[in-house]
């Protein structure tokens, strides 16, 4: 049974709610890419490395974009709303982990998972 058409005011809240939603996603993936360049320091004393070992893991992440050339075809093949929703899932996974088990690989591998995430979610 075919349904009445939503009025022009439902329409646009939708819209409105569909772009609120995605510049959350936005601020959520942004904040977890970058967010271990201000707190470096309190990264390397909490996880007891040396400030090094956390300037190499925000050097890691740089690499991520570059994976971008090869999501580009897949985004046009699964469909954009898929491969958003996996850039999601990647970083949902990468800072969960994190917050389970809080040592240096584990991070490093969150942040990385991160910036992949960012990188298909754009």
């Amino acid at each position: 049974m075919p349904t009445a058409p939503l009025p022009a005011s439902h329409a646009g809240f939708r819209l409105a709610w569909r772009i609120a939603g995605a510049m959350l996603c936005r601020l959520v993936l942004n904040t977890a890419r970058r967010f271990v360049y201000p707190f470096a320091p309190v990264i390397s004393r909490g996880l007891d490395v040396p400030l090094t070992a956390v300037t190499a893991m925000v050097a890691a992440c740089q690499a991520a974009p570059l994976v971008g050339l090869v999501y580009g075809p897949f985004a046009d093949r699964w469909g954009y709303r898929r491969m958003m929703m996996g850039g999601l899932a990647l970083v949902a996974l990468g800072m969960g982990a994190a917050a389970i088990w809080p040592t240096y690989a584990v991070l490093t591998l969150a942040v990385v998972l991160a910036s992949f995430g960012k990188t298909i979610y754009d």
